[in-house]
């Protein structure tokens, strides 16, 4: 049997209104997540749906209601949790799984050149549509490409590469400030930031005075919601100090901590700390790839990354 929705509520009945729509944000939330492959009791998904109903117990100036179904301290109610699971899988048996759910995802793409910022993006959105086709070309200012996927609006804000030599500040800057033309009317939600997995390290303090050229023409707050991405991931790790190849694990957590303490250090806050998602863009070596991280903690990074890239 599926769940009826509730009906609207009566307009003057402030609290009433804004439970209705936080309601419908669980729902389309459970939604999204669903179509992602991810189960409603995925953790970042409770976080997100417990934090909704602080805000309205907030709003309304309501009572704490418990820590959670299970005592985990992670959910909301149990019954309104469990209600908004109902009201989710009814909608999607009863509308399908591709039904536009009125939902829009600001990313914003920032990459040196020559990484595979444009190829990446391409594998994301599926080589056969009209937005990846885009991306099949060296992007050559900023400007933003829309794309319905999976019932949800992607506005993707796309850059040129940057340089990451210090004489190129002012090239970098200059794609900065036309690339605020876009974020200051549609605020990103997600910022990606592309890398290569196999970048020598010698490089790596190089990037320093590039990423602080992001910060200055964005603020410090542009890298709260940043995720890197990595690509060229099925790279083979490179010699330790004993002359043998470090394991994969050692070289995805290296590289790891190399990036985000430069962006901590760019941003000016040593507390953050940036997802890390690892992306191959060629088919055959992204097999290889799949058989390879299946040992190491990066096997969601690394096989659903475009599920990473979409903050779940």
């Amino acid at each position: 049997m599926l769940a009826e929705p509730d009906p609207p509520p009566d307009p003057s009945d402030k609290d009433a209104v804004l439970a209705h729509k936080l309601q419908n944000l669980r729902v389309n939330l459970l939604r999204i997540a669903t179509r992602l492959g991810q189960s409603p009791r995925n953790t970042v998904v409770a976080q997100v749906i417990y934090r909704l109903e602080l805000a309205e117990q907030l709003k309304s100036g309501a009572s704490s209601r418990g820590a959670g179904a299970g005592g985990t301290g992670t959910r909301g109610s149990s019954s309104s949790f469990d209600r908004a699971v109902a009201l989710a899988e009814s909608a999607e048996r009863r509308e399908g799984t591709t039904s536009d759910l009125g939902f829009t995802c600001t990313i914003l793409l920032l990459g040196k050149s020559g990484v595979g910022k444009s190829s990446t993006i391409n594998s994301l959105l599926g080589e056969g549509s009209a937005a990846a086709h885009a991306f099949r070309t060296e992007t050559k200012k900023a400007r933003v490409v829309t794309h319905e996927m999976r019932g949800v609006t992607l506005r993707l804000i796309d850059t040129p590469g940057l340089q990451p030599s210090s004489a190129d500040i002012q090239h970098n800057s200059k794609i900065m400030a036309d690339a605020k033309r876009f974020t200051r009317k549609h605020k990103p939600d997600i910022v990606l930031y592309f890398d290569r997995m196999d970048q020598p390290a010698r490089a790596d303090a190089a990037d320093l005075p590039l990423l602080k050229t992001v910060t200055g023409a964005f603020g410090p707050a542009i890298w709260f919601n940043a995720i890197v991405v990595l690509t060229h991931g099925s790279s083979a790790p490179p010699d330790g100090p004993n002359g043998q190849p470090i394991s994969y694990e050692m070289y995805f957590a290296q590289r790891s901590h190399v990036v985000q303490q430069i962006i901590r250090q760019a941003a000016g806050d040593m507390r953050l700390m940036n997802p890390v998602a690892l992306a191959e863009n060629q088919k055959n070596r992204a097999m290889d790839l799949g058989s390879t991280v299946a040992k190491h903690p990066a096997d969601d990074a690394v096989i659903a990354w475009a599920k990473a890239a979409l903050g779940f």
